[in-house]
């Protein structure tokens, strides 16, 4: 028996004597039917705090599950004693049969796929019961179907996790085959005291690549299945309020199914520009089954409504059955020259014999000193 089984295993009889004297001789079975403190529902994506008081409380938690869900719980100590408190973390099921447990100094996290319908219980608690521990907890599904924040290919937008100890969900929709990276920047400014946590999860609720960093954090996966997946973003520890920046780009397309004809997706690098940064424009070309050729028109809609055409772009294109990729169109740096206010960068394909449109995309952008 390890050091902390036999203190695991002290620290229990001493809670259940305390317990029993506190409570009315319950036991701690007895206690967790009856709830120590009334169980409180909590729902997918809920992000509550509370606290553990009196120190040798058990605080219960229950929540609506279906067969095949995929959650995390994540709860944090937020009593600043460090190494002091240690967190106590359960997951049960629908007949009280223990499915998860986990236990740490700062912050416990469980995982799950969940096995049956029916309605689950949570149980929080300080291992020794020596510290009155307030916390927060945050319960989200991962899969299948998640409800988050919705980002698409090319898309960049700046997020915060708000709450201490709360989770950032995303979601996006890929397809087999699909190369994506996923980068996420800590805009916070905090320097080396924050770290960004960065999972993505699959559409049957599978962990499939995780990293972190104190100043950003990236994830070039190439996608297993259709589906919706599920980016998670948090600050490790949950000490800090994180603002960050995502940004999700598709470098080579998979087997959703073949588009039926060209197109043309125009990618920025970001959407608000002040003087020094740079302007990345660039395109996503996509085919269908068959040989096309293109003319490719790409032009700059000023903030006074004046229309330029994005230099550099080919007059022409051939694109081959099934293509797919992406090309830097246009880069420019801003020297504060440049006109404020909202820009537009539009991109069209056409049939070159009779003009038609076949495929129209228009981003927009701002300029500020």
């Amino acid at each position: 028996m390890t050091g902390r089984q036999i203190l695991s295993q002290g620290a229990s009889i001493f809670n259940a004597f305390l317990i029993l004297v506190l409570s009315g001789f319950l036991t701690i079975e007895q206690l967790r039917a009856q709830g120590d403190s009334p169980p409180e529902e909590i729902h997918y994506g809920d992000f509550l705090n509370r606290e553990i008081n009196p120190s040798y409380e058990i605080d219960t938690f229950f929540f609506r599950g279906d067969s095949g869900d995929a959650i995390i719980l994540l709860v944090t100590d937020h009593s600043g004693e460090g190494g002091g408190t240690t967190v106590e973390l359960e997951l049960r099921d629908p007949y009280g049969n223990l499915l998860a447990s986990s236990g740490d100094d700062t912050q416990v996290r469980i995982t799950y796929i969940l096995p049956a319908d029916g309605i689950y219980t949570i149980y929080v608690w300080e291992w020794l019961g020596d510290w009155i521990m307030p916390y927060s907890i945050d319960l989200e599904k991962i899969a299948p179907n998640p409800v988050g924040i919705e980002i698409g290919f090319g898309d960049s937008m700046e997020e915060e996790v708000s709450d201490l100890g709360g989770i950032d969900l995303l979601t996006f929709e890929g397809c087999t085959g699909d190369v994506v990276t996923i980068i996420v920047t800590d805009l916070s400014g905090l320097g080396g005291e924050t770290t960004i946590e960065l999972e993505l999860w699959d559409p049957a609720g599978n962990l499939r690549d995780s990293k972190d960093g104190d100043s950003q954090a990236r994830i070039d996966y190439t996608l297993p299945s259709d589906g919706t997946y599920a980016i998670l973003i948090w600050e490790w520890h949950g000490d800090y309020v994180l603002p960050y920046a995502v940004a999700l780009q598709r470098t080579q397309g998979g087997g959703c199914g073949l588009v039926e004809g060209p197109s043309l997706n125009i990618i920025l690098n970001q959407h608000e520009f002040t003087t020094g940064e740079t302007l990345v424009i660039s395109g996503q070309f996509t085919n269908g089954p068959n040989p096309a050729t293109v003319e490719v028109k790409a032009w700059a809609e000023l903030p006074n409504g004046n229309l330029l055409r994005v230099p550099g772009v080919p007059d022409e294109m051939a694109l081959g059955p099934g293509e797919d990729f992406t090309q830097e169109l246009f880069r420019r740096d801003f020297t504060g020259s440049e006109p404020t206010g909202d820009y537009s960068i539009g991109g069209r394909l056409e049939n070159p014999i009779t003009g038609q449109d076949l495929s129209l995309d228009i981003e927009n952008f701002t300029f500020t000193h």
